[in-house]
């Protein structure tokens, strides 16, 4: 077939790329150029964008047959000077055409691509690495890889350090002023935060932030310049705060209001020096691209905020940030090209902390807006004023956020913002009278569980009488009057809520001194903290338990706020797709919300399993959409003991957290978030999963069906729920619990002689390698509990015990037997058998690989090598059906039981090379009928299980992959 020759290609290349972008034009988008390049007149570039505010890309394009000079060609031109602009190209796109192609079939093609960006080493690097790995995509994708990629790495990271020992020393300069008068305590009241040097430096950041963002504005309508603020010797307070106050008439109230709060107190003599140092560090960020700079604050702003524990403030890094928001984006129901139908919408977060995951909301319509031919430039005023909310308790969240969302645009005016900063705790200042109590505290945010209009702590400037925040105006409902403070915010009226909400609970299980660590923040008194918890237990919700934290009442809220067909996407806990607490939240989500998706890491370790820095737990992101009300004709049957009908669930992997925001816009088009294992949340182990055909696997075991890798044929299992067989015992505070719920106490080791109650109460992997298990304690009877003690022992003393909390990578036992019956304890809880002579099948059945896998699948993974079941949870497990082994083959067990009650088994994530696990998988599957031909693919499995970074949580002891 003839081709086109490149040069035609690239200029029709150059022309799609102008269409998808209003700022790219024939001055600023270079084809086939030569003297561009400063000092190398003769070097051509296929294609040079130069993006307004950010850095130029270089593109290079060949036919697949010349593909191979590609990355040395990309890669000469990194580095080289813009001749007009003077800019360094530090990033270049190679793009490969496909054999054949032709002019007039480039907007439809399937073009591969990859990027090259010089790093802060000094080195470029290649995105895919692997040489003969490529990204796929249309114009459309490389138009979006071209504008990420325009964010320069290297000046990110000389930002940050420039920002990082700028606030360093003028916090200093504050902090030592600070111990000297009184003013630290009026900046600790302005900020919510208590005084000290993490205070003082967020106050430097803040004054920094306002200084950029003021270079930023100036030069638009009433907009004074910030040299104004200067006298002659330099900055002056009052100089400043006058600009301030002016630019406040206009608006942008969350970032100079606050800044303003923080001088007034100040003493002018270190207020000046500190306004030189801030707007010094100011222009040293513009040198570096005073576009990067909000990003770069939000990248370290974490550091800077005191009170992160209990307000759990963590910071959304990034490029989990895209990766969330191009997922939730991508399923608005928009025509991105009808500024009609994008001007309606209405996108929250209610607890925006640093603001990055609305800006990544706002950057993915941004980008699709331009994709689709309408200039997002035009639109920014209205989506600042009536398109995006943000809400949080944090004044220095708020002003960062508000900073964010404006730098899209930054010469852009607003007159009003959605941005606000909600009251916590009491504040008899906000108090009206019929319309709270004094006494009654706020609760942030979650004051909007039980109404359709927020307060905002501070009075907004410059705003008009009315605004439609939340919405669609809603019949026979009066838009609510804005005095600047109170502001509407209706149910069911939002598009998109997007959130990492706090994970903090409303239980002392975060401190021992802290009652309610939930509202401990701010510094609230016991008194305080009992009745916001008051308060919030007052909003009856669907979503919202106690133990599960402050995620699950945002849940809540976002449920409450978001119109049907609306999208709800979450950053949160790993346990949300298992975790016991978490239930009625999974309950609820599968009656009200379809397609719903689950995004896991299949990586080792729990930071790296993180979507938030400095969180230090496993997280997933969660997106579905509101089900119309005519579709909410499920009920969830649990509690009322019927057949639970099971909502179906995408869980989608990745094998590792996407580093850069290329990588994270490009993982929403993997294989791996596209396909996905379709499940429920009763197979929630397919979250985190690395290998995808052992998801299927075990979705089809726990139906007794045995389809393993590489077979054909599937074949029946009798698996049942271990509560067929099997009764629990008694929890471990049953037994042992202070406050008379418990009638021993357990002592360690046998005691003197035969003990009269024996113990297994906790583990020791050394001692629990074969199938019977020595007690490690034993039970003293409490003074006058006799008889409550001879009835515990009666109702959960036995020789089978089922294990809890299962260390895979240390232990080897799911299922172990003591040689008499003995009380179990939280490591080891007792099983009941409804018949005699069950208790060896089934710990036979536990320790195969197979019921380790079925363990490992049903349990809980907050942590990796780690798999738990509650107590509770135990009788749902399931198991072996023991009641359908005939005769023979329970005899079997009991023969087969023997022959290995003293061989030692290896860790459980050693199974791959156990050979006394894998003896017993080929006995077991001879006692249960299978064909021999199953051991192959048994071991296949076995390998892949052990495979898994959940499994085997990072430990050496795992199988290399071959």
């Amino acid at each position: 077939m003839a081709r086109e020759r490149e040069e035609v290609l690239n200029g029709e290349l150059g022309r799609l790329l102008m269409a998808r972008h209003p700022l790219w034009n024939d001055r600023n988008v270079h084809r086939d150029a030569s003297r561009t390049i400063r000092g190398s007149p003769g070097l051509k570039i296929d294609l040079l964008v130069e993006n307004p505010g950010a850095q130029p890309v270089a593109i290079e394009a060949k036919f697949e047959a010349a593909r191979s000079s590609l990355q040395k060609q990309v890669e000469e031109r990194i580095g080289r000077v813009v001749d007009h602009s003077g800019e360094t190209i530090e990033t270049g796109i190679s793009v490969v055409y496909p054999d054949g192609q032709t002019g007039s079939r480039l907007a439809r093609a399937r073009l591969r691509y990859a990027a090259h960006q010089l790093g802060t080493d000094g080195h470029v690097h290649r995105w895919p690495e692997a040489e003969d790995d490529w990204l796929a995509g249309t114009v459309d994708d490389l138009a979006d890889a071209v504008e990420i990629v325009s964010l320069s790495e290297k000046r990110i990271g000389e930002g940050q350090e420039i920002l990082a020992e700028g606030v360093r020393d003028a916090a200093s300069l504050l902090e030592s002023g600070r111990k000297k008068t009184v003013f630290g305590d009026e900046l600790a009241t302005a900020l919510h935060q208590q005084p000290g040097e993490q205070t003082t430096r967020m106050a430097v950041a803040i004054i920094v932030n306002a200084f950029v963002f003021h270079y930023a504005i100036e030069g638009q309508a009433g907009i004074p310049g910030v040299d104004e603020g200067r006298a002659r010797s330099g900055f002056h307070k009052r100089g400043v705060l006058q600009v301030w106050e002016r630019i406040l008439e206009i608006n942008y109230w969350p970032i100079f209001h606050i800044a303003r709060t923080i001088v007034r107190p100040v003493p002018v003599r270190i207020a000046n020096r500190l306004l030189d140092k801030a707007d010094g560090i100011a222009g040293q960020l513009l040198k570096v691209g005073a576009t990067t700079f909000h990003d770069l604050a939000a990248r370290m702003f974490q550091t800077l905020i005191a009170d992160r524990k209990f307000l759990a403030t963590f910071y959304t890094l990034p490029e989990s940030a895209c990766l969330l928001a191009e997922l939730a984006v991508s399923r608005m129901d928009a025509d991105w090209g009808n500024a009609e139908q994008v001007k309606p919408l209405r996108i929250a977060d209610f607890a925006c902390g640093t603001g990055t995951l609305l800006s990544a909301a706002q950057q993915a319509i941004y980008r699709r807006v331009r994709r689709a031919g309408l200039d997002d430039a035009a639109l920014h005023t209205h989506f600042m004023e009536n398109v995006l909310l943000g809400t949080d308790i944090m004044p220095s969240a708020v002003h960062l956020t508000a900073s964010m969302l404006s730098s899209a645009h930054p010469g852009t005016r607003y007159d009003r913002s959605l941005v606000r900063t909600l009251p916590y705790g009491r504040d008899e200042a906000l108090s009206r009278p019929g319309r709270r109590a004094k006494d009654t505290p706020y609760i942030g945010a979650l004051d909007l569980l039980g109404k359709e209009t927020g307060r905002s702590l501070f009075t907004e400037a410059g705003m008009g009488s009315q605004i439609e925040i939340g919405g669609r105006q809603m019949q026979g409902r009066e838009a609510p009057r804005d005095t600047g403070r109170d502001f509407p915010v209706r149910d069911e009226s939002f598009d998109l809520v997007i959130m990492n909400p706090p994970f903090t609970r409303p239980t002392n299980h975060e401190s021992t001194t802290v009652p309610v660590p939930s509202f401990a923040g701010f510094d609230t008194s016991v008194k305080e903290q009992a009745a916001m918890s008051r308060v919030l237990r007052s909003y009856q919700g669907e979503f919202g338990h106690g133990n599960a934290g402050l995620a699950s009442n945002f849940m809540d809220l976002a449920h409450r706020k978001l119109r049907p067909e609306g999208i709800l996407a979450l950053v949160l806990p790993f346990a949300f797709v298992s975790g016991a607490s978490w239930a009625r939240a999974r309950e609820a989500l599968a009656k009200y919300y379809s397609d719903i998706r689950i995004v896991s890491l299949a990586s080792t370790g729990n930071t790296e399993r993180a979507f938030s820095a400095d969180t230090g737990m496993a997280e997933c992101l969660m997106v579905a959409k509101k089900d119309p009300p005519h579709y909410r004709t499920r009920e969830t049957t649990r509690g009322a003991g019927g057949p639970e009908k099971e909502k179906p669930v995408r869980y989608l992997n990745l094998a590792d957290r996407p580093k850069t925001l290329l990588a994270a816009r490009e993982s929403t088009r993997s294989p791996g978030l596209q396909s996905g294992t379709t499940a429920s949340f009763t197979d929630s182990g397919a979250a985190g999963l690395l290998d995808g055909d052992l998801g299927r696997m075990m979705i089809e075991l726990r139906k007794g069906q045995l389809m393993l890798p590489r077979m054909v044929q599937a074949y029946k299992v009798p698996i049942a729920p271990l509560r067929k067989t099997v009764s629990r015992g008694l929890v471990d505070r049953d037994i042992n619990g202070t406050g008379g719920r418990g009638a021993f106490d357990i002592r360690k080791g046998t005691g003197r002689g035969a003990p009269t109650y024996p113990a297994l109460w906790n583990h020791d992997a050394d001692r629990e390698r074969c199938f019977i298990v020595q007690p490690d304690g034993h039970g003293v009877v409490r003074r006058g509990a006799r008889a409550k003690a001879a009835e515990t022992w009666e109702r959960t003393a036995s020789r089978l015990h089922h294990n809890r909390d299962f260390q895979l990578n240390s232990q080897s036992l799911a299922v172990c037997l003591t040689p008499e019956p003995s009380l179990g304890g939280r490591a080891w809880p007792n099983l009941i058998p409804h018949r005699e002579g069950h208790e060896k099948a089934l710990v036979i059945w536990g320790n195969s690989t197979l019921g380790l896998m079925t363990f490992w699948w049903q349990g809980s993974r907050q942590q990796q090598g780690r798999a738990m079941l509650t107590i509770a949870k135990i009788p749902d497990l399931p198991s072996l059906d023991i009641s359908a082994l005939d005769s023979a083959q329970l005899a079997a067990c009991d023969a087969l039981f023997s022959r290995f009650q003293k061989r030692p088994f290896l860790p459980a994530n050693e199974a791959w090379r156990d050979k006394a696990r894998q003896a017993l998988d080929t006995a077991l599957c001879g006692i249960l009928g299978l064909p021999e031909t199953v051991a192959a693919s048994l071991n296949l499995a076995r390998r892949k299980w052990c495979l898994e970074p959940s499994v085997h949580g990072g430990k050496n002891t795992r199988p290399t992959n071959p």
